[in-house]
């Protein structure tokens, strides 16, 4: 949460999701001292408790900073996640130094399960690489999570219309009950990291892209 300083003020940790873990402004005014900071060895950082360290990522930012694990955290039963269960020493080793061009290493790819071990799943992805470069942890991740083998099997995708089926039964069913729905379609753009290693960079630049395509849809929208 401090890395680098021994004391910190409330302005310097207020934006870390550990303040908040740690109690808030309650609990910061009961550590400070009389100059209005609290040192750092009053508090146990909740993210430190299974190992790793603040070592500085060209991600962190003025609210977030990443850990890194030179070692195989220390995994506990309150460690739930496939994660947890499939990265081993061999594969810690094997992966801990591998780095996508955009920075994303596995110690970004494990740090969500390690310090919320509830997790089920408790690995992300930072960017388009990241599928290749650390699929020895992910193929597992996914067969476990989905049953689906990503060493051998090939996600379907038909998107022809024609085969919807939808029968007079099914919309009487349909129309009686169903009030709303929702249909959600989720995408990254290519070429900027993906949401957990974005940094703000990559968000004006998806929002510059996004904000492109709307223009044209306008346009288009014009021309009909």
């Amino acid at each position: 949460m401090g890395a680098g300083a021994s004391v910190v003020s409330e302005d310097d940790v207020k934006e870390f999701p550990q303040y908040k873990i740690l109690g808030g402004s309650a609990k910061f005014a009961e550590l400070k001292g009389e100059d209005g900071t609290v040192a750092l060895d009053k508090v146990e950082d909740p993210y430190l408790k299974y190992g790793g360290a603040y070592l500085g990522d060209s991600k962190d930012s003025k609210d977030f900073k990443y850990l890194t694990f030179t070692e195989l955290p220390k995994f506990g039963p309150e460690h739930k996640s496939a994660m947890s269960k499939y990265l081993s020493q061999e594969l810690f080793d094997k992966l801990k130094d591998v780095k996508s061009s955009k920075e994303y290493t596995l110690s970004n790819v494990i740090m969500t399960g390690v310090v919320t071990p509830h997790l089920g799943v408790g690995a992300t992805a930072g960017d388009e690489e990241c599928w290749e470069l650390f699929k020895d942890l992910f193929y597992p991740i996914i067969k476990d999570w989905h049953g689906y083998d990503a060493y051998t099997q090939k996600h379907p995708v038909d998107l022809d219309p024609s085969k919807l089926v939808f029968t007079e039964e099914q919309k009487a069913t349909f129309n009686e009950y169903v009030a709303s729905t929702r249909i959600r379609a989720a995408r990254n753009v290519s070429g900027f990291s993906l949401p957990t290693g974005a940094t703000d960079s990559d968000r004006a630049g998806v929002e510059a892209v996004l904000m492109q395509a709307t223009e044209l849809l306008k346009a288009c929208s014009t021309i009909q």
